[in-house]
């Protein structure tokens, strides 16, 4: 099952089968949100003026990244390979 996917069964279910308490509505919420962080993004690259060359910057939580990172080293974002782009 892709990261997407799950979250869709996740807010299916909330939707029409509803959670029995806050301490539910709290865990489906850090659920989505650590899928959603595995759903690949392609970051900003921009120039670094420190390295003089262009660094991946995550559009979640703006942090610069090494050339060539996978991941946000902030945030734990997934960034799309060249592979996958």
């Amino acid at each position: 099952m892709k990261p997407s996917e799950a979250i869709e069964n996740i807010e299916y279910t909330r939707r029409w089968m509803g959670c029995e308490s806050d301490f539910s509505e709290e865990a489906l919420d850090m659920a989505i949100f650590a899928l959603e962080k595995q759903i690949p993004q392609k970051p900003e690259m921009i120039w670094d003026t420190t390295f003089g060359k262009t660094r991946p910057h995550c559009l979640v939580c703006g942090a610069s990244n090494p050339t060539g990172a996978n991941y946000c080293w902030n945030c734990g974002q997934r960034f799309i390979s060249e592979e996958e782009s």
